[in-house]
């Protein structure tokens, strides 16, 4: 048995998943990724970079709605102060935006 508290094991596996994910993404395995991502989101709902890459990944199945939530989901954790990191929080919120935007646009 682990002594790591049960909080870090899971978000150890949260990130585990986050990275077979990316993977997945990265090989356009976009169903696997969705599953990947939806299982680190199980394990820790406020792993960004699982909310991201969920987004992403609904975005080239051409799940717009869909997409556009999760999207509007970062920004949302962003503007509560998810990351600490002013750069990265610019360049994600920034992006997140810009999909948005995008997809929108598209749907109109």
């Amino acid at each position: 048995m682990s002594n790591q508290p049960a909080e870090t094991t899971a978000q150890g596996s949260a990130e585990e998943r986050a990275k077979r994910a990316w993977a997945h993404f990265a090989n356009r395995e976009y169903e696997s990724a969705l599953v990947e991502f939806r299982e680190a989101l199980t394990a820790d709902a406020h792993l960004l970079d699982a909310v991201y890459g969920f987004a992403m990944t609904l975005r080239y199945k051409g799940e717009s709605e869909k997409a556009i939530k999760a999207f509007e989901q970062v920004v949302k954790m962003i503007e509560e102060g998810a990351v600490k990191d002013a750069n990265r929080v610019e360049m994600l919120e920034r992006l997140a935006r810009s999909h948005i935007r995008h997809l929108k646009q598209a749907a109109s």
